[in-house]
């Protein structure tokens, strides 16, 4: 008998460090925002909701796990 592949799904969503780039202030979003997210130093924007993955308009340094 062939052996049966299980599928294990994992999350394609995580959450994530990213950093202004005007301030260098780092903050914690979600990769998959439902809400604009602006910087708590300089107030730019950071993450751009589009209703799947958001535009994440700064540099992820990582995954947070």
């Amino acid at each position: 008998m062939p052996q049966v592949k299980q599928l294990i799904l994992t999350p394609r969503s995580a959450f994530l460090r990213i950093k202004c780039p005007k301030c260098g202030m780092e903050r914690i979003v979600f990769s998959h925002s439902t809400r604009k997210v602006h910087c708590e130093g300089c107030g730019e924007l950071l993450v751009i909701p589009t209703g799947g993955k958001a535009i994440i308009n700064s540099e992820e340094i990582r995954r947070v796990d």
